[in-house]
Parts: C-alpha cells; sequence; structure tokens
C-alpha cells in the first residue's frame, strides 16, 4: 500500500519514472504523479495533460482521462493525473521479435500517427501553459532542432551511418520548414516520407518524449 491508498505497480519504459499501474473505480487505470523533474513545469501541469489528452480524443489512441489534481506546492503535494490504461507492447520489446517487413508496417503506421498530428491547425508553435490550452512562445533553446539532434545522436546506439543521414535530413527538412511558415502548423506532412521509409527512425521519433512540456508543433521538438 502507499500513501495514496491504493496498490501501485511502477510502469516500464517512458521517462520520468512517475508513472504508474493502479485499479481506479474497478478498473485498471495509470496514476502519473508529476514529482521530480515534473515539478518544473508548475502546479498545472495534469491539468494541462488532461486537456490535451481530451482533446486529441478521437483523432489518436489516446486514455480517457479519470481524474486530475492540480498541485500544492505549499503543501509539497504534486499534481496527480488518471487515465485509463491502454495495453500494448514498448517497441523496445516488439522490435526484436519483427521482419524487415513487420519492421515497414510498424514504421508506416507510426507514420501515419505522426501525419495526423502534423495536420492539427493551431496557431502558433509554442507551450501549452492552461487548461485551456493558452500557448506561450517557444523558448529559444528547443527551436533549434537540428542542433538538438545532433546533441541525442551520441545515445542511438545501433544506429548505422544511412539511418543517422536519414534523421539528419528529416530534422533539417522539418526546421527548415518550420523557420520559413511561423504558422504553428507542423511541417511532418511534406518531412513524413522520410520517417515511413525507415521503421527505426519512425520508431524512435513516437517514442522519444524530447520536451517534459506538451507543444503544439511537431515541426519542433515535442
Amino acid at each position: 500500500m502507499t500513501d495514496f491508498g491504493v496498490d501501485l505497480q511502477p510502469l516500464a519504459g517512458g521517462m520520468s519514472g512517475e508513472t504508474w499501474l493502479t485499479e481506479y473505480a474497478g478498473e485498471r487505470a495509470v496514476l502519473r504523479i508529476y514529482g521530480g523533474r515534473s515539478r518544473r513545469r508548475g502546479p498545472g501541469a495534469s491539468e494541462v495533460d488532461a486537456a490535451v489528452l481530451a482533446w486529441l480524443a478521437g483523432l489518436l489512441p489516446v486514455p480517457r482521462v479519470l481524474e486530475v489534481r492540480r498541485g500544492e506546492p505549499d503543501a509539497d503535494l504534486p499534481a496527480v493525473l488518471v487515465t485509463s490504461y491502454l495495453p500494448g507492447v514498448l517497441l523496445a520489446d516488439l522490435k526484436p521479435t519483427l521482419d524487415d517487413v513487420g519492421q515497414a508496417r510498424v514504421g508506416q503506421a507510426l507514420g501515419t500517427l505522426l501525419g495526423r498530428i502534423a495536420h492539427v491547425a493551431l496557431p502558433r508553435a509554442g507551450l501549452f501553459h492552461d487548461p485551456d490550452l493558452g500557448i506561450d512562445p517557444m523558448p529559444g533553446v528547443l527551436r533549434d532542432l537540428t542542433l538538438w539532434t545532433e546533441r541525442a545522436v551520441p545515445a542511438l546506439i545501433g544506429w548505422d551511418e544511412a539511418e543517422l543521414v536519414g534523421l539528419r535530413s528529416l530534422a533539417a527538412a522539418t526546421s527548415t520548414k518550420s523557420d520559413s511558415k511561423n504558422d504553428g502548423t507542423a511541417a511532418g506532412s511534406d518531412a513524413l516520407p522520410v520517417a515511413q521509409s525507415s521503421p527505426r527512425l519512425s520508431t524512435w521519433i513516437a517514442s522519444t518524449p524530447l520536451l517534459s512540456s506538451p507543444v503544439t508543433s511537431v515541426s519542433s521538438p515535442s
């Protein structure tokens, strides 16, 4: 048992280590506790994430929001988000079981999802900052996707030179398109064939959280 009064099991995958499998109103559910590094997003982070999930319902396979609690910094209580549980397999576990055809199918499916996100129209790129999905300007440090990619390359163990070239090309293409538009719409649709042609590239893009805040454009790190 925990301080929350429920049984919690840590979920594999992810980067925050703050996501747990639990039970809520008789059904399996996922609890996210916005502690640790997530605290820098502020006490309303769970409300923003809940609003994004509600907004994308029907467009992407996202879970239902079951409960949202705003953080209380003065009481040292982190924000909390409870969602329904969506069964699935981690890409890291699935990939070794796939042949080339299977990997291509996964890459194409991920490319389709990225394409859907890319066609969501928004007034400008930036970070959602409240439950009404108001948008703050994108911080300068996050605007250069090519720079971010170069910082990520050393961790991409097992990638061959052709795959790294494809990743760099995609980063450059989306950055150039984003710089020329400045309207908040994503350039992912133009760069999508690059991602679809490389299952490893599509898998990496879809499975790597690049920021700790939701963003309004996949043309920039998201």
